[in-house]
């Protein structure tokens, strides 16, 4: 008689931890292929993780936020299927990261918007194009957020909306006056103007 399969213990605490209403359910494959199944075993997976290395194991196994998205842009979890799916994973995951959490706002209140943005500007470029692609639209590749015209929209139906805005097709409606220069609000004497503004 042969032994029963060995849960793996990063599985068994996923199955632990992820449960419950608005738990998503989706595979998780290993190295070697093994295949499990996190959430309920009879519903369809919105999502598959592939864990590469050992490194993908550890990441996981931690359930730490940070952790698992490194993992992610260092080729150690792979993913296919529904990223919003994916995403409310994060519900169920931990982050244990407060220094580095409340440092975001204190960056720029030492060193001013300016000085934080020339360390995160970088960052968010050195990640190249194919990360962006994986989640963007595939039709207008629109990299923030949707304009929606209705409450009950998805957001692949605020895609057009949005190009259609920016590009003049639908009336954009006047804000309040931009203050001018000197004016409480306005742009400081350092602040160069910007193209076709005053």
């Amino acid at each position: 008689m042969s032994a029963p399969e060995r849960v793996p213990y990063a599985v068994r605490l996923l199955r632990e931890r992820v449960t419950g209403a608005g738990a998503p359910v989706f595979d998780l494959v290993v190295p070697g292929g093994a295949l499990h199944r996190i959430g309920a075993a009879q519903a369809v997976p919105a999502f598959t993780l592939r864990l590469t290395n050992d490194r993908g194991w550890r990441a996981l196994g931690s359930l730490d936020e940070t952790r698992i998205a490194e993992a992610y842009l260092h080729g150690d979890i792979d993913f296919d299927g529904d990223m919003l799916a994916a995403l409310d994973l994060r519900r169920f995951l931990s982050d244990r990261h407060h220094l580095a959490s409340l440092w975001r706002f204190v960056q720029p209140w030492l060193y001013g918007e300016v000085g934080a943005d020339k360390t995160w500007v970088p960052q968010h470029y050195d990640y190249g194009n194919e990360f962006y692609f994986s989640f963007l639209d595939r039709k207008f590749r629109l990299y923030s957020q949707a304009v929606y015209t209705a409450d009950d929209e998805t957001p692949r139906a605020g895609g057009p909306e949005q190009a259609r805005l920016r590009d003049g097709h639908l009336p954009a409606r006047p804000g309040p006056p931009r203050p001018r220069r000197g004016e409480a609000g306005g742009p400081s004497r350092a602040t160069p103007p910007r193209a076709g503004r005053t």
